[in-house]
């Protein structure tokens, strides 16, 4: 993480820096140290899990563990989040061992976004209601990606879609864009949990039960909100629980393959198919449309400003490198 003392120009210079430096210094001892990290954290979680502990739903317990997570909203317990809390640890079981798999690979590129403007890093966890870490979901009402934008707000935020390209599917792109939209939101509100409740409904319904109320408090405006906005910060507090303490419950992470874990970021200004990517780098096309979800027609079209490529680290052929792909940078 940089820190919070550089400019947001100053942070966006240093990112791209430290893709060029970490694809330059990749190493087989780096990637035998990754994996071998990858799987001290599955035998450590298959350990914890291990224990003759029965796993406790007390409401006492449950309150202690909520006041020491680092948050940015008012943690409370009430029957919403225990019955969420209910639906991550035991319905929703093998779901949140998918999710918290994936997160591996994905948390840490919300976290840097996050940081870059400044947030605070447990809003990550948005992605887990909004897409339960799905890069490709898509909504009833027509969101898509791991944020969940709709189409007017992620152009709103410089998102490209287009017949080719819809990069509310970009992680890195995505991502930027969220961020800039909950600093927006918590510009106008000032208090995270209103700033979460009008990601899920807007501004015009957290708006208006303000007015009703008087109050800019998401508990005083709750029963003003829309049913499923009424629930979404007690969904946001369970899975904050869930992602932070779901070793107490015999929940054993289910990580992605492992070519889908150790991948690098690279820009493409030149049109290049799927189909030649394959021939060119060795990995099979289902590979690269997983990590590429943002390219509707498997062809990533020619642009001045760069698309991003996501590739496996592992598995590429020895003749292959993708640092020189975006040379013309």
């Amino acid at each position: 993480m940089f820190s919070c003392d550089f400019g947001l120009n100053q942070k966006k210079k240093a990112l791209h820096l430290f893709i060029q430096i970490e694809n330059m210094v990749l190493s087989r001892t780096y990637l035998l140290l990754t994996i071998l990290m990858l799987f001290c954290v599955y035998a450590n979680a298959a350990a914890v899990s291990d224990f003759d502990v029965k796993p406790s739903y007390k409401k006492s317990v449950i309150v202690d563990r909520l006041e020491s997570i680092e948050k940015s909203v008012d943690m409370r317990f009430n029957k919403d989040v225990k019955k969420y809390i209910n639906d991550y640890l035991r319905k929703g079981k093998r779901g949140t061992e998918i999710i918290l798999g994936k997160s591996s690979l994905y948390f840490p590129v919300f976290e840097y976004y996050l940081d870059l403007y400044n947030l605070p890093d447990d809003l990550k966890y948005l992605t887990v209601i909004e897409s339960a870490l799905n890069p490709g979901a898509v909504s009833n009402k027509g969101a898509g990606g791991f944020w969940q934008f709709i189409k007017s707000t992620g152009r709103k935020y410089d998102l490209k879609i287009n017949d080719y390209v819809d990069e509310r599917y970009d992680i890195h792109k995505a991502s930027e864009a969220a961020a800039r939209l909950l600093s927006d939101l918590y510009d106008s509100y000032g208090d995270w949990s209103l700033v979460i409740a009008a990601y899920n409904s807007g501004t015009v319904n957290v708006n208006r039960a303000i007015r009703k109320t008087g109050k800019k408090d998401f508990w005083a405006i709750r029963k003003h909100l829309p049913k499923e906005t009424q629930e979404y910060v007690p969904k946001f507090i369970a899975a904050s629980y869930a992602m932070n303490y779901y070793h107490f419950y015999d929940i054993r992470p289910v990580y992605l393959d492992y070519n889908l874990q150790l991948t690098v970021v690279t820009k493409v200004y030149e049109r290049y198919s799927f189909k030649q990517l394959a021939s060119d780098s060795g990995i099979p096309i289902e590979i690269i449309r997983k990590l590429n979800p943002s390219y509707k027609k498997q062809v990533i079209p020619p642009s001045l400003e760069g698309y991003n490529l996501v590739l496996p680290r592992l598995g590429l052929a020895s003749n292959f490198e993708y640092e020189l792909i975006g040379a013309a940078q």
